[in-house]
């Protein structure tokens, strides 16, 4: 199974998907003082009880993160937990992707994800509305090229 992170700045959503669908999908608040990572890990190991999934079972894991610090907390929860190193979405993963960037090291990890999601998805050109602690739309054509306009809250 795939358990995959979504690292963001109000929240952190893990989701649990099995090839075919995603069995399950936990929210957390995002926390980064010095006990973040023993918190996240008892809250995994807590939902993987409650769900009677087993650890052992999770064979690939990948985060994407717009929190610099939770990404080495969470590598090191993967390993612990799961005994798997993370890929991370990041610039060094996006030319195998399929999209292309004007600047990629500028664009976050989340909006990434949102493009693949959406190419993978419908095929087509589209516009990606993500209403996250800023609210953001990010253009996709179809042969992969994307950019991205942001607006901030306030």
């Amino acid at each position: 199974m795939l358990l995959a992170f979504d690292i963001g700045n109000s929240n952190v959503v893990a989701g649990l998907h099995d090839g075919t669908t995603w069995k399950q999908v936990w929210r957390f608040p995002t926390l980064t003082e010095g006990n973040a990572g023993f918190f996240y890990s008892h809250q995994l190991s807590d939902r993987f009880l409650d769900t009677g999934v087993r650890l052992h079972l999770v064979d690939r894991v990948v985060l994407s993160s717009v929190v610099p610090d939770l990404t080495s907390v969470f590598t090191e929860v993967a390993h612990s937990l799961f005994g798997q190193t993370p890929l991370i979405v990041g610039p060094g993963v996006y030319p195998y992707l399929g999209l292309t960037m004007s600047r990629p090291s500028e664009i976050g990890t989340d909006l990434v994800a949102n493009a693949v999601a959406a190419l993978w998805r419908y095929q087509r050109d589209c516009i990606v509305v993500d209403f996250g602690t800023a609210l953001t739309f990010t253009t996709v054509e179809r042969r992969g090229r994307s950019w991205e306009w942001l607006l901030l809250p306030g």
